[in-house]
């Protein structure tokens, strides 16, 4: 394999584990923010924040990861994904302020708060929406003509687009169930038991949707079978760690199956990897910078974060947000 070749398959690698990091990790805590919006018990709210708290300003670094490596290692994939996509990813990045603001000010204000929970939960379902149905959008394919985007302003949405944007919204807030499960106790954790098996349903539910709609992943369907058994299994046995683990188990089959159906196109059907790539010297410059120093550092300091704050979280004591 020549230098250039590894390069531009690290490369890939590197920006397809970032997504799926980002999937899972800020999957379960925009799930945490979904099921946030569905409980008025304010004792629920706040130990829903305090599960997330330590851990949902890091989880959002492997998106910052992702758009920088795919800017830099695949410009033409970034200049044709951008215009096609200008309206989920401004409704995203508005959202993810949104849900920013209202996670930090909800306890320094007293009237009003009723609103920023609405918000939060709203922004947490909006993010995870458009997010599946970008991916969706460009799972079936984007309008090229001469490496240039010439699609309208909506041809991201259509049906297969809604529908994984819809899957993605149950997948997260069953991750984001799993992992109330994994981090709470009494009261709670029984909260989040009773709805892990419908949650379930929703996501397998709208898995056969997307099947009907586009066959391609036919062959998913008896692994995606078998992997949602166990976290059912995990619900009604009250096995603590197995709904969120088989739930992550989820996003890495469909994730990777859906890489290894369209490899080595990065753009479905439209361009491929080699294609697509920055000169050697830059993606080289790009490895000696980011693969080598910031993309470790990241993930040392993730895996740090949830190591120091692992266990589950107290009753009796919670982040001091009225400081």
């Amino acid at each position: 394999m020549t230098g250039e070749g590894f390069l531009v398959e690290f490369w890939a690698v590197t920006i397809a584990a970032s997504i799926l990091i980002y999937l899972i990790l800020d999957g379960f805590d925009l799930g945490c923010g979904m099921l946030f919006g569905i409980t008025s018990n304010e004792k629920f709210k706040r130990q829903i924040l305090d599960s997330i708290a330590p851990v949902w300003d890091g989880n959002e670094t492997w998106l910052v990861i992702a758009g920088a490596s795919l800017y830099g290692a695949f410009p033409i994939v970034y200049a044709v994904v951008l215009p096609a996509l200008y309206l989920p990813v401004g409704l995203m990045l508005v959202a993810l302020i949104l849900r920013g603001v209202t996670f930090e000010f909800r306890y320094k204000m007293k009237r009003g708060r009723q609103y920023l929970d609405l918000a939060f939960s709203l922004a947490s379902v909006i993010i995870s929406f458009v997010l599946g149905a970008a991916i969706g959008a460009v799972v079936q394919g984007i309008t090229v003509s001469e490496s240039h985007y010439s699609g309208g302003v909506f041809d991201w949405l259509t049906p297969y687009s809604v529908s994984c944007g819809l899957g993605l919204v149950a997948g997260h807030a069953l991750l984001g169930a799993g992992w109330l499960v994994l981090k709470t106790t009494e009261q709670l954790q029984d909260w989040a038991y009773a709805r892990l098996p419908i949650l379930l349903l929703a996501t397998l539910s709208l898995f056969c949707i997307i099947q009907v709609i586009n066959p391609e992943g036919i062959g998913l369907v008896t692994p995606f079978l078998i992997v949602c058994a166990l976290v059912y299994l995990g619900a009604r046995k009250h096995i603590e760690w197995l709904p969120f683990a088989a739930t992550c188990a989820i996003f890495v089959l469909v994730f990777a199956a859906s890489l290894m159906l369209h490899w080595p196109f990065i753009l479905p059907h439209t361009i491929t990897l080699s294609e697509a790539a920055a000169p050697e010297n830059s993606l080289a410059f790009l490895f000696y910078g980011a693969g080598l120093i910031a993309i470790p550092v990241t993930l040392v300091y993730t895996c740090t974060i949830f190591w120091v704050f692992r266990g589950k979280i107290s009753t009796d004591t919670e982040f001091d947000y009225e400081r």
